[in-house]
Formats: C-alpha cells, structure tokens, sequence
C-alpha cells in the first residue's frame, strides 16, 4: 500500500511504500515563455535535484509544450557536459515532440495579436513560445 502527498506550499509530491521512497517534484515554467526560457529553469531544476543526497534515478515526465522544453534542457546540460547520470528516462503525455504546423503558420500573428494580452490574470508572452514549437525550429 502506498500513499500520494502534495504539499501545497512547495508543490512537492511523496509517496511511499514499505520498501521504497519516491519524492516528486514540479518544476515551474513560464506558460507564455520560449522553451528556451524555460529549458534555463528545467535544467536548473534537474541539476539540483541530481545533487541532493540519495538520489540515484531521476525520471521526467512532461507535458505538452514541456517535452520539448525538457528536451532542450537535456540537450544543453549534455552539451555542457553537465547532464547527470541519474537522469535515466524521459515520459511524454501529449508532448509536442516534432512540433505543430498550426505553431509554423499562426506564431508571426500570435506575436503581434495575441502575445501583447495578459488574459485572465496571465503575465504578458516572453516571446518565442509558439515559435518554439514550430515543426521548423523542432526538427533539424
């Protein structure tokens, strides 16, 4: 038997069992920033998570516009030489892996248009976040 626990104050996620503890942790990104942007603060998040006392396996799992924000963090930290060796999987729900036509159509107009609105208590666009799922930008 094992039991989810989310604390609200920092969002952080346990669950045991009698012979094992997992921890899970959200990383905050920005909803209207490029995944560059976001991949800064990804990849901050993993190296720190690789650096706690204990851990051995780091699994991500993304969402969305996520994955590739996740992808662009790993492949910066491998770049750098800084990607940990507990980072052991990546698990994508809905992940937009090789990008959107809609995003390569429409992002010019969303810039201009709708970038510039802060709907419903959203802060205003970075830029560049529906440019970075374009299948351009996604695929080499």
């Amino acid at each position: 038997m094992g039991y989810l626990v989310l604390d609200p104050k920092t969002m952080s996620w346990a669950t045991s069992t009698s012979a094992k503890t997992w921890a899970l942790c959200a990383i905050r990104v920005g909803g209207r920033a490029s995944s560059q942007a976001n991949a800064r603060l990804v990849a901050e998040a993993v190296k720190a998570e690789a650096a706690r006392n204990g851990i051995t396996t780091i699994i991500l799992v993304a969402y969305s516009k996520g994955l590739p924000d996740t992808l662009h963090a790993l492949q910066t930290l491998q770049a750098s030489g800084e990607l940990p060796g507990s980072v052991k999987a990546v698990v994508s729900l809905s992940g937009v892996f090789p990008g959107t036509p809609i995003a390569d159509q429409l992002a010019y107009y969303y810039d201009k248009l709708v970038a510039p609105i802060e709907p419903l208590g959203c802060p205003a666009s970075q830029g560049g976040e529906v440019q970075s799922l374009a299948i351009s930008v996604r695929t080499p």
